[in-house]
């Protein structure tokens, strides 16, 4: 816990370093590093002024986007069908009933196929945009962070946990939206 009597400003900033886990620090002592400012950083999970949530913990977009084209290789698929995605989502994303997040079948038909076809190609997924990413990715697991859920969080995913009845996934866009608006504080 944090007490602040004056104005204060906290910076968290959470680093993967490759999509796939795969970093191997032997021979970085022998590396000569040059400065990079963080302005010229790709960050995927940002806080803009306003927003009511802070997405914190969710999946490396880039990690996804790869484990839906390796789901097309391990499967040998050209496409990939509503009932194929349905049978990755499940086995790949745990969800609990109390996460009220959307069905896989919701997720595909809502956020995924937004022209309708029935199924994605490879080349669907290498063009989903980071947006649309980062929305399955908030679809497919619950918000979190490293005090969610516990006896002093009283923030969003709290209150979720506690209010079984609440919205499905505030903000979750709907018809094919990508973005998720936010209102103003």
């Amino acid at each position: 816990m944090v007490r602040s009597y004056v104005r204060s400003i906290s910076v968290t900033m959470l680093f993967t370093a490759t999509p796939n886990n795969t970093f191997e620090p032997t021979g970085c002592e022998n590396e000569t590093f040059e400065y990079t400012p963080m302005s010229k950083v790709d960050v995927h999970w940002t806080y803009k002024k306003g927003d009511k949530v802070i997405d914190m913990g969710y999946l490396n977009v880039e990690t996804l986007r790869k484990l839906l084209l390796n789901e097309f290789k391990e499967q040998n698929l050209e496409e990939l069908t509503r009932e194929d995605f349905v049978e990755f989502s499940d086995a790949t994303f745990y969800r609990e009933e109390d996460d009220n997040l959307p069905s896989s079948e919701e997720l595909f038909d809502t956020i995924i196929d937004t022209e309708n076809k029935g199924f994605i190609t490879q080349e669907d997924v290498r063009n989903f945009s980071r947006e649309k990413l980062k929305t399955i990715a908030r679809a497919v697991d619950a918000p979190h962070g490293p005090v969610a859920g516990s006896d002093e969080d009283e923030g969003l995913a709290a209150q979720r946990k506690a209010n079984k009845h609440g919205p499905k996934q505030e903000g979750f866009p709907e018809n094919g939206e990508e973005s998720i608006e936010r209102d103003e504080l």
